[in-house]
């Protein structure tokens, strides 16, 4: 049985949903991959809780939840953001979780944090996109020369296995574009404004009472999200360095109901469509609303599902459709990075 000791840097959403979600699939865990999760170490914003021992993760999950703050819990201490993972560190963590609120300013503190985890030679798992749009290039390098490993597959999709699949199954080959549907939030307003015939408004506060769309719905809306994750993807498979501002960017929010009803009455549909094209040494990237036929693999792509296409010079177009959306689908990809460097340890 292969024993992991883990630290959660964050226990917002994503931080807590990862925990719960260890906790329940730990039987499957150890039947099906041999290995053993514990959680030595969490923090937040102003408190750290640690124990190299293990911790009661349940108890801490559910204190935080009712009280918004880790004060309190069993041992926690406030936090000395320059000593954490130097902490980490000294109880023996293996893998450091990344679950700090976005900052698409600069990526920070999360990006100084995960360098020097990769320094301090612990595997670094994270779902941030903020990190990974101003360090990518540079947090890779950092974990090939530590020999440890930089997982990030749940900041570009969720369970859309975007980055995982292209990298093995499209090995050796060029990637000349690359097409996505991958905000799962547009995607539910656009089909029901499209197959419901609901109005913009309408179909934003459905998506909110559903839990799909945040109360400030604005970096979905606008595009953002898409980019971002556009950003990360393009940098990460098409080898480039490209960075928000490069990215052409429309979102659904200003866009004519209008266009709606005439893509219905065609037997159409419409998408936020996030494209990279490669042009000779240039790569350009944009996001914008477009209109599909049945003959798009975009067609057919309804709700909050997603889905990615490549095109490439040898394999020609391949397309994937599905993958959840939500707290508990980016838990099982942090899930999912977590087991694949676990595997990897034991060849």
């Amino acid at each position: 049985m292969k024993k992991l000791k883990l630290a959660v840097i964050g226990l917002g959403n994503v931080g807590r949903a990862l925990v719960s979600h260890c906790l329940r699939m730990a039987e499957r865990l150890e039947k099906e991959h041999n290995i053993q999760l514990q959680f030595c170490a969490v923090c937040d914003s102003s408190d750290l809780i640690i124990d190299p021992d293990g911790l009661d993760a349940e108890g801490i999950v559910s204190h935080k939840t009712k009280t918004k703050r880790l004060t309190g819990c069993g041992n926690a201490r406030p936090l000395k953001e320059d000593e954490l993972i130097k902490a980490f560190k000294n109880v023996g963590v293996n893998i450091i979780i990344e679950a700090l609120p976005t900052n698409l300013k600069d990526g920070q503190p999360s990006l100084s944090l995960i360098e020097e985890a990769l320094n301090s030679r612990m595997h670094v798992v994270t779902a941030n996109k903020g990190p990974l749009l101003y360090g990518l290039c540079r947090l890779e390098k950092l974990a090939a020369q530590n020999r440890v490993k930089f997982a990030y597959s749940g900041a570009t999709g969720a369970a859309l296995p975007t980055l995982s699949f292209a990298r093995r199954e499209l090995a050796g080959a060029r990637i000349d574009e690359i097409a996505g549907v991958l905000n799962g939030t547009t995607n539910y307003i656009l089909t029901r404004m499209s197959e419901e015939g609901k109005d913009y408004w309408q179909a934003l506060s459905e998506a909110k009472l559903a839990g799909i769309a945040e109360p400030d719905p604005s970096f979905d809306v606008k595009g953002w999200d898409t980019a971002c994750k556009l950003v990360i993807i393009a940098n990460a498979l098409m080898h480039c360095q490209a960075s928000l501002k490069d990215v052409i960017c429309e979102g659904i929010d200003g866009m004519p109901e209008l266009l709606i009803r005439e893509a219905r009455k065609s037997s159409r549909a419409i998408r936020l469509i996030g494209r990279v094209v490669r042009s000779e040494d240039r790569v350009h990237l944009s996001v914008a609303p477009e209109v599909v036929g049945p003959d798009s693999p975009f067609f057919n792509v309804r709700g909050a599902s997603k889905a990615i296409t490549f095109r490439t010079d040898t394999f020609g177009m391949i397309s994937l459709i599905g993958g959840a959306s939500g707290r508990t689908p980016v838990a099982a990809t942090l899930l999912k990075d977590i087991i694949h460097i676990a595997e990897e340890g034991k060849r």
